[in-house]
């Protein structure tokens, strides 16, 4: 999938949520999705709300990524490529 268009927003909010938990708008970044025309999330926010869930997980040699899978599966992985 090559990304929500903003006219799309409520279909990328809900998927957002039903994969993670919690509302995209924690993560929104508004510049980006200006930019681009598609939803966009701010990473660097996404990692931070991992770290404080999960802890430092790159002690234990994970990035992001593992943790996401670790977490919440390969599809959660499919997903958040998509907002970035």
């Amino acid at each position: 999938m090559n990304g929500f268009k903003v006219h799309e927003r409520d279909k990328a909010y809900i998927l957002f949520r039903e994969t993670f938990g919690f509302h995209i708008k924690y993560f929104y970044d508004g510049f980006s999705t200006y930019i681009s025309q598609k939803i966009c999330i701010d990473i660097y926010k996404f990692d931070d709300c991992m770290h404080e869930l999960y802890g430092n997980y790159e002690d234990d040699g994970k990035s992001l990524e593992n943790i996401v899978v670790e977490k919440y599966g390969e599809k959660a992985l499919e997903v958040l490529k998509i907002f970035i």
